[in-house]
């Protein structure tokens, strides 16, 4: 594991899930575990043992990855030269994007960067795929499927850029006028065709594109709202005009 405190006393780590509620117990529980697994506390810090975190239960290393005080590798804004070094200023505008995102929306990616996180550090130690995000997902209530999604965007991008990546698309209840036009139009385009997509999956292609542009995106309702503006007989003509025909 890397990142973050590694090693945790008895006391610490005491009534977390997957442990007992008495350090004795614990002391006991883990008593046989070896060398690089166990060690003394350190001088200073008073007797007994500390454990390390790839050591514990799968339950209690959740637990540990997604309190408050592991998400301190949370990725810096990177400083202005190095963004202009970014091909194409993509990572540049993921950040300027981010910077100008309300103070909510920012401490959302941070919690859902903090989840990711704990599902990788599992892995690194040797969970499976699965099992990780099982853990991580009863730990901290957010759903399998939306692990998942969230490990999908990080996909292919760099680490630095998981932050801006992470933040929620959309910007809640807004008219539908604040939809930037690129994006409506490819939306448009993407739906009023022959082959009748469904709006969730022309939804979901705008927000990966969305997310290199830089477009901030309103909700999923929001761009309901906007094809229903549109007159039906236009969107039978352009979805099923064979069938209009007939």
């Amino acid at each position: 594991m890397t990142g973050g405190r590694e090693w945790f006393s008895a006391r610490e780590i005491a009534a977390l899930p997957g442990l007992p509620t008495v350090q004795q117990s614990v002391n006991r529980r883990l008593g046989n575990l070896g060398e690089g697994q166990r060690r003394k506390r350190q001088q200073g810090r008073g007797g007994g043992w500390e454990y390390h975190i790839s050591a514990l239960p799968l339950a209690t290393q959740a637990t540990l990855l997604t309190m408050n005080g592991q998400n301190q590798r949370e990725p810096a804004s990177p400083a202005p030269v190095e963004q202009e070094q970014e091909p194409e200023g993509k990572s540049a505008a993921l950040w300027q994007n981010f910077e100008r995102r309300p103070q909510t929306i920012k401490a959302r990616a941070v919690r859902r960067l903090q989840t990711v996180l704990a599902v990788e550090q599992l892995i690194g130690g040797g969970h499976s795929k699965g099992e990780a995000v099982r853990a991580v997902a009863q730990q901290t209530g957010v759903s399998v499927a939306t692990l998942q999604r969230y490990r999908q965007r990080t996909k292919g991008v760099d680490p630095g850029d998981w932050l801006p990546i992470l933040a929620p698309r959309y910007a809640g209840r807004v008219a539908s006028a604040e939809i930037p036009p690129p994006a409506w139009e490819t939306f448009k385009s993407d739906y009023l065709r022959l082959e009748r997509p469904a709006a969730s999956a022309c939804y979901d292609r705008l927000q990966r594109l969305a997310e290199k542009e830089g477009w901030p995106l309103p909700s999923y309702s929001t761009f309901l709202r906007r094809l229903r503006e549109i007159p039906r007989q236009v969107r039978i003509l352009a979805r099923k005009w064979r069938e209009a025909d007939k």
